[in-house]
């Protein structure tokens, strides 16, 4: 036996949460790319993650279990987190199961409270789907629409990063009749140069406030 994975399934359960979860889960992935890119049985990286009569594509695929039953696990028991959902979308699209990948990150940000950054990869996945002639439930500027009502501008950072991301796309879209106007591109740059200036004018206010100007070097 593994004592290094036996030790995984000790710490899941002393300490079921997503932290914890998210860390073994982390630890699968990179025994599973050390398996994948050593040079076999003859380099000791490899060599200590293989149990006997195993090769490292035997051993591969018994991580890649363990890994599947982690997720299975944490699913089973209520636990979950925006990492581990991002985790476990990266091993499903990397193990050619994009489908799948596309609807736990649905799932996780229809939800509730998913951060801006699963939506941005929720369009990622949307998109690398419709590359490949596949059908996602949401198109990937629907998504990031989506996102943008939900990141007001008051927040401004998650904001920022759904508004860019959905002009990217809407710049790298060919528009078919009945695709996006051209005027939501406009209305979206405004809408990034407002933002900008209102950032610009904050900025100035705080420096104003601290009595910052041209005597910067006393703070030297």
């Amino acid at each position: 036996s593994d004592p290094a994975l036996a030790l995984v399934d000790e710490a899941l359960e002393s300490v079921s949460t997503p932290r914890m979860y998210a860390e073994c889960a982390r630890f699968l992935r990179s025994r599973i790319g050390a398996l994948l890119d050593g040079d076999g049985a003859g380099d000791p990286d490899v060599a200590r993650l293989l149990l006997d009569g195993e090769d490292a594509a035997r051993a591969a695929r018994r991580h890649v279990r363990l890994l599947e039953g982690l997720y299975a696990r944490s699913s089973g028991a209520g636990v979950s987190s925006p990492g581990l959902t991002a985790g476990r979308s990266d091993f499903l699209a990397g193990t050619g199961r994009i489908e799948e990948a596309e609807a736990a990150l649905r799932d996780a940000c229809e939800a509730g409270d998913a951060p801006a950054g699963l939506w941005l990869r929720w369009s990622e996945v949307s998109a690398g789907m419709e590359a490949a002639g596949l059908e996602p439930s949401s198109t990937p500027r629907a998504i990031l629409r989506r996102a943008l009502g939900r990141f007001p501008p008051d927040d401004r950072n998650a904001h920022l990063s759904v508004l860019t991301g959905l002009m990217r796309c809407l710049m790298g879209a060919s528009r078919p009749a009945g695709g996006a106007p051209d005027g939501e591109l406009d209305s979206l740059f405004r809408r990034l140069v407002l933002l900008s200036r209102g950032a610009e004018a904050s900025a100035s206010n705080v420096r104003r406030d601290r009595g910052d100007g041209d005597d910067d070097d006393e703070y030297d």
